[in-house]
């Protein structure tokens, strides 16, 4: 039986957070979901990062083959200036290809999606879509208009900073200081959200329809220590509010739909406490990978921070500069010696080998590269905490996790940090501690992910459940009655069904791999973005 499939991501939905607010009858209408259908954990890629995870989600597929590994991508006369990416540099179909014929299909905000793909159904795009671009981020194009005629502010991706280069840290703090302010805009928002959602199920005859609330994450980071109080502080009462207030929506959604609908509600990647930040090039530069150039040797370089500091933008300049002349002065201004550098932090928590006749400036000879991959790994396992237990619960190859013909910039190395003692690894300054804990993010990302469904057919299972994040594609695809992708990584979730079938497979999945025109961001709109991913303490000044 083809059944229709709701898909409702909870960016950073984490149990530990859930499970927290069941237990104080925060969330009565998700905790009855997962006593009437299956509860679960979802493991998100390696690394847990917004951009990789949902992509894999859309494409069934690990980074490897889908070529999305971090927020930015390389350019090619650059290894070391990276721009944002977006759907286009996705190198395997898409949801959005699947279901390109259907008008059924509606997508509301999964991050990644823009621009957006001109399709039988609906779309508007979500997180990395620039703002103002409206003309781009819906299908139909009038899309956006259509929701203000209904009365709905539908806002794509919140920008949490009034004008660019606020530092992250001021940013949070004045949160914190008004954090009323913070959570009400965040509540409006997922309240306009849940409005379109509810206008679009009435109006549209739908059979698959995704949609994604970030306000979980963006709390998450800014709020975990107050989230997990016992609820007596107003602070903490005020956070619960959102989440009564989502629960509340999750309730009517429920309603909403048919007793043979499939409601299933996934996350990218989970939430934990977080300790600080580690200042990984700092520490390459350390082990001796890594060289800072000196500002004597650099004339450009105390100019760039003069620029930097009267706010005139890599954007500013790129108005009179050509492409080649800002990536030329962008080399020459760096605090770091490229051509003198062995290793760098090209991604969250990814170190690329800076590698002879692949990187602009590479000097690690081929021969090398296996060696200094191995003892960059060692050295990563010899960090310890006060107790001398290691700090890193895995260190590995690249090659060893991501398999396929995908282009892109993955690390060489990809790490991470215990669970109980998260620290984020997004930064790439030089000086200072190695670890720093006076970072604006109180909580940050970990692998394990939620997963829960309901609805007609679904088993009520008393054992709790893990799948991949790669497993939810080809999951919706088959309860919605359709063939499997053949690229796909991941397995459909048998056993959580009543009907167990086994699912077809699609072996000429290729034709659904439509030839993409590349988007390139303008200046204005790569600043822009890049600020918010500043704002959100994912990027540094580089």
């Amino acid at each position: 039986m083809a059944r229709r499939i709701f898909l409702l991501g909870l960016d950073g939905g984490s149990w530990n957070v859930f499970d927290h607010l069941f237990a104080h009858g925060v969330m009565p209408n998700f905790q009855k979901l997962c006593s009437e259908g299956v509860k679960g954990t979802l493991e998100s890629t390696t690394p847990p990062v917004t951009p990789v995870a949902w992509t894999s989600l859309m494409t069934g597929a690990n980074p490897g083959k889908h070529g999305i590994f971090a927020f930015r991508k390389t350019r090619p006369d650059n290894s070391y200036l990276p721009v944002p990416v977006n759907r286009m540099d996705m190198e395997v179909p898409t949801v959005f290809d699947y279901y390109r014929e259907d008008p059924g299909f509606v997508c509301l905000n999964l991050p990644m999606s823009f621009p957006a793909t001109e399709l039988a159904g609906c779309m508007v795009t979500g997180m990395m879509t620039p703002q103002g671009q409206t003309d781009r981020a819906a299908h139909p194009s009038d899309q956006l208009d259509r929701f203000a005629a209904a009365g709905i502010d539908y806002v794509i991706d919140p920008k949490l900073q009034e004008s660019a280069g606020i530092d992250p840290q001021d940013l949070f703090d004045g949160w914190k200081e008004a954090p009323e302010k913070f959570i009400g805009r965040l509540t409006r928002i997922t309240q306009s959200r849940m409005d379109a959602v509810r206008l679009l199920m009435k109006d549209r005859d739908w059979s698959v329809f995704i949609c994604v609330v970030v306000g979980t994450d963006r709390l998450q980071h800014l709020l975990w220590d107050e989230i997990l109080e016992d609820g007596s502080k107003p602070i903490t009462a005020a956070v619960w509010d959102y989440y009564r207030h989502l629960d509340d929506r999750l309730g009517r959604l429920m309603s909403d739909l048919h007793p043979d609908d499939v409601l299933m509600l996934v996350s990218d990647h989970g939430f934990v406490k977080t300790h600080g930040s580690f200042q990984t090039n700092e520490w390459l530069r350390r082990q001796g990978w890594l060289k800072k150039r000196e500002a004597k040797k650099s004339p450009l370089y105390p100019v760039k921070v003069l620029l930097n500091r009267l706010g005139i933008t890599r954007a500013s300049l790129g108005r009179v500069l050509s492409e080649g002349q800002s990536s030329k002065l962008q080399l020459m201004a760096s605090h770091i010696d490229w051509a003198g550098s062995q290793a760098f932090l090209s991604g969250p928590f990814a170190i690329r080998i800076n590698l002879m006749d692949r990187e602009t400036l590479g000097c690690v000879d081929p021969k090398d590269y296996d060696r200094l991959v191995d003892d960059i790994i060692v050295a990563l396992g010899e960090l310890k905490d006060q107790d001398g237990r290691p700090m890193i619960s895995s260190a590995v190859r690249g090659q060893d996790i991501y398999h396929g013909d995908a282009g892109g910039q993955p690390g060489d190395v990809v790490f991470t940090f215990r669970d109980d003692l998260n620290f984020t690894a997004y930064a790439a300054e030089l000086g200072g501690d190695l670890f720093r804990t006076d970072i604006a993010k109180k909580g940050d990302h970990r692998i394990d992910g939620i997963f829960a469904a309901w609805g007609g057919g679904i088993r009520n299972l008393e054992e709790e459940v893990r799948f991949s994040i790669c497993d939810i594609l080809p999951t919706v695809m088959h309860l919605n009655g359709r063939a499997v992708p053949g690229v796909c990584d991941g397995k459909v979730a048998l056993g959580i069904t009543e009907d167990d079938h086994s699912p077809d497979i699609d072996s000429n999945w290729k034709r659904f791999a439509r030839s993409r025109e590349a988007v390139s961001y303008s200046r204005d709109q790569e600043a822009e973005i890049n600020e918010r991913l500043k704002a959100l303490g994912y990027l540094s000044d580089d």
